[in-house]
């Protein structure tokens, strides 16, 4: 079945269809989209030639855009307990050409059976398909629409790069941040871009005058700085915005000791899937970003650390499902830190001990820059 986000009043096609739907009903700018369902997806991997026909016909709504995005939204994912965070995969900027399009479509249903889906969650799932227009992205990022700040009032947390999103919440860059107060929408950002936030801004007011749910919201910002809303999903962990590190934040708070482990993301691809299988339970995890193929590795660590990523990128979402202390962001980690060392890593009062020495990693400088 192929059918319209505006008439997706369930979660019949997945949590990321049904989550476009409900920021439909908020009134904010959302890109077009239409979601095709597991049945429709096996008809077409079949060369169903009638369902490849109403594909190209229903693709006609972006005859206007340049090239679109293939996202999943998986019967399992985007839900209240699991997030599914960058499980399944989703394949961005794909061409409008039937051929690209339908290869992209093979390779996010093929995400369903990867590794890190059986690691993540062994219950079987059926794949939908959300097929929806790039926004030529100037700013891009995640917004916590519930938050905690350090003297204990609620705000939005909010994340953002350059560009696409996608190297945010892949965790292969560090993010900026803003705290938005809800007592008076006042912000605070680690650089002056209040003027390219002002319609983000208004657009979060709107939802959050419309719902009472707590929102991961993943959005973009184009060249004339419009805001767009591209996925809403239940925000599965609180989070509390704790200290920031002079290198480093906390993604995942806790305390944990164990040997390191590296897994080197530019080391041949057999080493790393070498890596990831060998993982010793109790290990403490160092790599340079927070991938989510490495969750067969993250089940299994008492700890992570990594050198990039962000408090709301995916694998750090994941690892705070999973209850396991992380720190993202801290350059130092992979040159500091060598395999088989034990390692103590306390959140709480911002210590590592590392082969019996403490490492302070924490100036006292808050994340929002009080």
């Amino acid at each position: 079945m192929i059918k319209d986000i505006t008439k997706i009043f369930n979660m019949d096609f997945g949590g990321k269809a049904y989550g476009l739907n409900k920021l439909i009903g908020f009134n904010v700018r959302v890109p077009k989209a239409f979601a095709i369902n597991q049945e429709f997806i096996d008809r077409i991997i079949d060369n169903d030639t009638d369902c490849i026909q109403t594909l190209i016909e229903k693709l006609r709504i972006f005859k206007e855009s340049r090239s679109i995005a293939v996202r999943s939204s998986a019967s399992n994912e985007d839900g209240r307990e699991k997030s599914f965070a960058g499980m399944y995969d989703s394949i961005l900027n794909v061409p409008l050409d039937i051929d690209k399009i339908l290869d992209a479509i093979k390779k996010v249903n093929n995400s369903r059976t990867s590794k890190r889906i059986k690691t993540y969650n062994k219950d079987n799932s059926k794949m939908n398909i959300v097929l929806q227009e790039m926004v030529n992205a100037k700013l891009a990022g995640v917004c916590f629409t519930k938050a905690i700040d350090f003297d204990g009032s609620n705000v939005m947390y909010i994340e953002y790069v350059e560009g696409l999103g996608e190297s945010l919440v892949s965790g292969k860059k560090t993010a900026k941040s803003i705290i938005v107060r809800l007592n008076d929408f006042s912000c605070k950002c680690e650089e002056d871009v209040h003027n390219y936030f002002d319609d983000l801004i208004n657009g979060l007011k709107t939802i959050l005058s419309k719902t009472k749910e707590p929102l991961d919201i993943e959005w973009c910002i184009d060249e004339s700085n419009k805001a767009y809303f591209v996925q809403a999903r239940p925000i599965t962990k609180d989070i509390l915005i704790r200290k920031k590190m002079s290198d480093g934040a906390v993604a995942s708070p806790g305390y944990c000791q164990g040997r390191v482990y590296k897994i080197d993301e530019d080391a041949p691809d057999e080493e790393i899937e070498s890596r990831i299988i060998n993982f010793p339970i109790g290990a403490i995890l160092v790599a340079k970003t927070t991938d989510t193929n490495y969750v067969p590795a993250m089940k299994k660590a008492a700890g992570i650390i990594t050198t990039e990523g962000s408090v709301l990128s995916h694998a750090a979402i994941v690892a705070r499902e999973f209850g396991i202390p992380c720190i993202t962001g801290f350059k130092a980690a992979f040159e500091l830190f060598e395999d088989n060392k034990n390692l103590i890593l306390n959140t709480n009062e911002n210590k590592l001990i590392y082969d019996g020495n403490k490492i302070n990693f924490g100036t006292g400088k808050e994340i929002n820059l009080l």
